[in-house]
């Protein structure tokens, strides 16, 4: 996630003030999901359907046009969205294919796996977060696996095994 500062100037009467915001982007890759794009029954803009089932919103109007709209219109077409997460989750922008920070996601999702794996096997057998930390560790072992990763090689010893691209 990327925190951008916005400096605009608003200029009231004879005085200049300069407003700041400060926005946190942030960029996931969706591939769209066939037969999902809608327009919207107000007409200022769009929704779409990822294929992992997610709903998504495009405001697209005379007052607020989203650069890249027409990379969504394929169907399966795998596209970049960049979020405004302190506006409500806007899409300020779409490009084309998989965002260019998707390796650092990735190493992102592995240490989170790494340290719910430590808490799963370092827990307690009757402590409820030890049973919390297993059932999240499972499922983002299994999100990473759901994007071409695998546990080091089946011949490999558990102890020298990392996560590696699938071959």
């Amino acid at each position: 996630m990327s925190k951008t500062l916005t400096v605009s100037k608003l200029l009231i009467g004879s005085s200049i003030f300069l407003l700041s915001a400060l926005t946190q982007a942030q960029q996931v890759t969706v591939v769209v999901a066939p037969k999902s794009i809608e327009a919207s029954e107000s007409g200022d803009g769009f929704s779409f359907k990822s294929k992992d089932g997610k709903d998504y919103y495009v405001y697209h109007n005379g007052d607020r046009i989203v650069k890249g709209t027409e990379f969504i219109s394929k169907k399966n077409s795998t596209v970049c969205l960049t979020i405004d997460t302190t506006n409500a989750d806007d899409i300020t922008s779409i490009s084309n294919g998989k965002c260019k920070n998707e390796k650092d996601d990735m190493s992102l999702l592995i240490a989170q796996e790494v340290k719910l794996k430590e808490k799963c096997r370092g827990g307690y057998p009757d402590d409820p977060k030890t049973s919390k930390s297993c059932k999240a560790w499972v499922k983002i072992s299994d999100k990473i696996e759901s994007k071409g990763w695998c546990w080091g090689r089946e011949d490999q010893a558990e102890t020298e095994k990392e996560w590696k691209k699938c071959k």
